[in-house]
């Protein structure tokens, strides 16, 4: 039997379906400094759940490359870069190519993250607030739109280098619309690296005076935090009938007075220096 071919069949475009909308793109960004033996164990679990870019901005001095060759074998792009944590935080947005930016911790492990789940709460939102860990004891902002990361907020501000999530979590629910996703089935997460003050104890009592001595520009920035500041005795007081050493809680108060007394000099110190 002839077939007959009509050259008006071939000039007649194919109808497709319409398109539905486009799945907004997310970027996971890792800043890391001398931690291989976490990004052992959290790197190849993240990298495999389906985030369209992943960035490692490695500041390391011992461990680079362990880092590097982990980046390598798990398909990430490896950056490194000797910034503090904040710097490598803004400097990981800067680099993604993803309309959003996942910021998270080198200790972190994500068990499960649900990209269809994310589109849809992505939709009417700036940024996202959560937790890590089955039982935070609090929820930042980590997860945002990297347009309104970067122009609107500007990143994670480097002259409070102890207060940084709260600071951007104020300033974002302030300038932005949040969604709040630790129970609304986006992740499921834990942090493997929660006992700092055991198992890096110098990194503990750094991460205190830092802590104390950003103080004054991160109350300055939001003063309703100092009622806050000044309930802290009660807060250790607690600490401490729930078993927690004694020891170390009056060692933690006298980093915590020391460097709120000196927070405003270290601030000017360090204002001055970033103008330089």
């Amino acid at each position: 039997m002839a077939s007959y071919f009509k050259l008006s069949d071939a000039l007649c475009p194919l109808v497709t379906a319409p398109a539905g909308p486009k799945r907004p793109t997310l970027a996971l960004v890792i800043p890391t400094k001398d931690k291989l033996e976490h990004l052992r164990q959290t790197l190849p679990a993240n990298a495999s759940l389906g985030f369209d870019e992943i960035i490692v901005i490695d500041s390391s001095a011992k461990d680079k490359e362990g880092v590097e060759a982990l980046c390598k074998k798990s398909a990430v792009k490896y950056v490194f870069e000797k910034l503090d944590r904040l710097g490598a935080r803004n400097r990981g947005a800067e680099l993604a190519s993803a309309e959003w930016v996942a910021i998270s911790d080198d200790d972190i492990i994500f068990k499960r993250f649900d990209l269809t789940k994310f589109s849809e709460l992505a939709r009417n939102a700036d940024f996202m607030r959560g937790g890590w860990g089955a039982k935070p004891g609090e929820n930042y902002a980590w997860i945002f739109r990297r347009n309104f990361f970067l122009n609107t907020l500007k990143g994670y501000d480097p002259l409070i280098t102890g207060g940084d999530d709260l600071d951007i979590t104020l300033r974002a629910q302030k300038l932005g619309k949040e969604v709040f996703v630790f129970d609304a089935g986006l992740y499921e997460s834990e942090a493997i690296g929660l006992g700092i003050a055991k198992d890096y104890p110098e990194k503990w009592i750094r991460n205190k005076a830092l802590y104390s001595l950003t103080s004054y520009p991160l109350v300055r920035r939001h003063p309703f935090l100092v009622k806050g500041m000044l309930m802290r005795d009660l807060w250790r007081i607690r600490r401490i009938t729930r078993g927690e050493p004694v020891g170390r809680i009056l060692f933690e108060s006298f980093i915590d007075r020391t460097g709120t007394i000196y927070s405003p000099a270290y601030y000017l110190l360090k204002r001055s220096k970033s103008k330089s």
